[in-house]
């Protein structure tokens, strides 16, 4: 019996962490009191090294980087601000210690919590739809709760965003501040879970296809097409190929330039903010791409915008807090410089092929997952949180030494290899 609670305890230990993670990475209610970041962060700093746990070098590799953009920026821009510094060390350094502790499993964790998530989302969104009293209700508990003193809509497991103007019915945001944003989770776990079940179609992936449909997410829609269309393409079964993939690709082309959210949405925007209209100067999605891409030609090794001060490149822009764009991988690149910019991504791009090597998964199914994640992050800002920083230090810590057999050979038992790699970590 006291096995069996011991071992209970772990799993419900380690899944409050994965939902800490998600919360503070774009869950109202944790974003907004950095007193849970912090709290948090120094709770997980405790269990490291409570069970006596070893700081690696990729913690000191990490540290050196942020510490070098902090001093060459503050040189560059001649401010420095030991809050923001603080502010982003932690955010850094908190998946690592995460990630310490739970292990690599943390991606399956992932996927169960989002999965659960998910499922309440569709129950709330539906019933938000179909009734003004169940939205008022829950509108009225934020409130008796004091969960949410920004907005008034983030209940800890759902949002309630309400209706935009144009939307004929209330886009689901699941816990996060907007569909936009829970959709850009949404396909990070669907093409982690295609990887691990090596199929599109189960019931946990198509919870997440109806969920990322719900939210009337852009980015979420195309790249669910092209998720869906890679998979169709490489598939060996001649007939999916030859019958589905034309399918998908028709549906999803027709899609795109009939719904009013995807291609006229897109190309509306585009225009309007690349017009050369200064008003516009970092406004929406493109126009702060072009004010990111201006100020890394400006600062290309150092970038700019590590600190949150210096990430006001106009007094309009201070003026109304507009302090990150939300093209989430120019800004990631211009917040701290080409170099370490690129290699976040290369690392990323790594993981993937790496957790489908673990999964024996068919090498395409990397591109699946990384081409959901590059898309969605094209129009949110994911990259620089704790649920995908975590996915590169997976990538560091526990995949990167590992010597994988080759999936087209009998497995060697006597390489260390992906086999035992769940097992060398535990509370």
């Amino acid at each position: 019996m006291d096995k069996m609670y011991s071992f209970i305890n772990k799993k419900s230990i380690k899944y409050l962490f994965t939902y800490f993670t998600i919360g503070l990475s774009g869950i109202t209610f944790f974003t907004q009191r950095e007193v849970i970041f912090i709290f948090s962060f120094l709770f997980s700093v405790f269990l490291f090294f409570h069970y006596k746990k070893k700081i690696d070098k990729t913690l000191l590799f990490i540290s050196l980087f942020l510490i070098s953009i902090a001093v060459i920026q503050s040189y560059n821009l001649g401010t420095f601000s030991y809050e923001s510094l603080i502010g982003n060390v932690i955010i850094w350094l908190y998946p690592y210690f995460i990630i310490r502790l739970i292990g690599p499993i943390f991606t399956k964790y992932y996927i169960k919590t989002l999965y659960f998530l998910s499922i309440i989302s569709i129950i709330f969104w539906i019933g938000i739809n179909l009734s003004s009293q169940f939205l008022k209700f829950l509108d009225n508990l934020v409130f008796l709760l004091g969960t949410d003193p920004i907005g008034g809509e983030n209940l800890l497991i759902f949002n309630t965003e309400h209706l935009r103007p144009g939307d004929f019915f209330i886009r689901n945001p699941g816990p996060f501040n907007e569909g936009g944003a829970f959709s850009s989770y949404l396909v990070l776990a669907l093409g982690l879970n295609i990887i691990h079940s090596k199929s599109i179609f189960n019931k946990i992936n198509v919870i997440f296809i109806i969920s990322i449909l719900s939210t009337r997410s852009t980015a979420g829609y195309i790249a669910v097409f092209i998720m869906l269309m890679f998979y169709y393409f490489w598939n060996k079964k001649l007939s999916l190929k030859l019958i589905i993939f034309p399918i998908i690709t028709f549906v999803s082309i027709y899609a795109f330039f009939n719904l009013d959210f995807l291609f006229n949405k897109i190309y509306s925007q585009f225009s309007q903010q690349t017009s050369g209209n200064k008003n516009l100067y970092r406004v929406g999605r493109f126009g702060g791409a072009i004010a990111d891409l201006e100020q890394l030609r400006k600062y290309p090794l150092s970038g700019r915008g590590f600190y949150k001060e210096d990430r006001f490149y106009t007094e309009e822009d201070r003026r109304v807090m507009r302090s990150a764009s939300s093209m989430g991988i120019i800004a990631m690149i211009t917040r701290h410089g080409l170099f370490y910019g690129i290699l976040y991504f290369v690392f990323l791009f790594k993981f993937f092929i790496y957790y489908s090597r673990k999964e024996k998964a068919p090498n395409y199914f990397s591109i699946i997952g990384i081409s959901g994640v590059l898309l969605t992050g094209s129009a949110q800002f994911p990259f620089i949180t704790p649920v995908f920083i975590s996915l590169v230090y997976i990538y560091l810590i526990y995949y990167k030494n590992l010597s994988f057999p080759s999936l087209k050979k009998p497995i060697n038992k006597n390489v260390k290899s992906y086999k035992n790699i769940d097992n060398n970590f535990s509370f």
